[in-house]
């Protein structure tokens, strides 16, 4: 038997796809969804983790109930290191009263990786905390992402 050999242009064209494909679903998910139905090549890509690290959550509910489908893309997008998925998980954990240090963890992990609502919720919470340094790490954290406008003149 010959042992299938690919060749670097097959191998480039996998990473090429799977660029493509992670760009169309960072963009909407809707689209990466039709575009797997395209061909063989494009469903086999699909299934790249580029694609379910860079996937556009925005228009899927951060609290879904019971969707095995829905869990399994969301597991997925959080094992491979989706920045949104991470910040989603990390809400819903920190507000669970029992994997409060987990979120905290995971909202911390999101604003590093410059998710902004996971680097505004991380900010307050840290602001909102009662000891001293915890707030003055929130208010850094806010200033640095959201900064003061500068004041307008207006000339007469």
């Amino acid at each position: 038997m010959e042992a299938t050999q690919y060749s670097i242009v097959e191998a480039l064209l996998q990473d090429m796809l799977a660029e493509v494909l992670s760009r169309v679903g960072r963009d909407s998910y809707q689209q990466l969804f039709l575009t797997k139905t395209v061909c063989k090549d494009f469903w086999e890509v699909s299934f790249d983790p580029l694609v379910f690290k860079r996937l556009c959550l925005d228009r899927f509910p951060i609290v879904h109930f019971g969707n095995p489908k829905l869990t399994a893309l969301f597991n997925l997008c959080f094992f491979y290191g989706n920045p949104n998925m991470i910040y989603r998980r990390g809400l819903t954990c920190y507000f669970n009263s029992d994997y409060t240090k987990l979120g905290l963890r995971l909202l911390k992990q999101a604003s590093e990786m410059k998710v902004l609502e996971a680097v505004y919720v991380y900010g307050l919470i840290m602001f909102a905390k009662h000891e001293i340094q915890f707030r003055d790490v929130g208010l850094e954290i806010l200033i640095e992402a959201f900064p003061p406008l500068p004041d307008l003149v207006v000339a007469v």
